[in-house]
């Protein structure tokens, strides 16, 4: 039990040095925009409508977005994108291009450049390699 507590103190230090999503939902500002992006993903976002979200300048909330989080908006929001459409290939049998629409994206060759940056593989193999 000891272990335990000197462990979540030492994590508890180290989150106030660097860069951690822990610490960007902490943060009032953050909190705003990283919630509205999960709650709708496929929305087309901009900076200046996460910023708007969040209730401070565009320049004020990419920088404080980066510096807290280690990662860009957009580049969060491609991830969360992903991460969904992952969760609907295993679980949906609609097709890439259904899926690559209810995350967000107008062009499925876009969406399949984008997961396969992200994963490593098309959608198309992900999926496959499900089976």
């Amino acid at each position: 039990m000891l272990f335990h507590y000197i462990l979540r103190e030492w994590i508890a230090q180290r989150e106030g040095e660097g860069q951690s999503w822990r610490r960007a939902l902490k943060d009032t500002h953050l909190q705003k925009a990283i919630t509205a992006m999960h709650a709708e993903p496929a929305r087309d976002w901009s900076v200046d409508d996460l910023a708007d979200t969040a209730g401070i300048s565009r320049a004020a909330f990419a920088q404080k977005f980066k510096r807290i989080s280690g990662d860009t908006p957009a580049h969060y929001l491609t991830k969360l994108r992903i991460q969904r459409a992952m969760d609907m290939l295993r679980t949906a049998d609609d097709s890439v291009e259904r899926i690559a629409e209810s995350v967000g994206y107008n062009d499925s060759f876009v969406f399949s450049k984008a997961f396969k940056r992200i994963q490593g593989v098309s959608p198309k193999e992900f999926r496959k390699s499900l089976a």
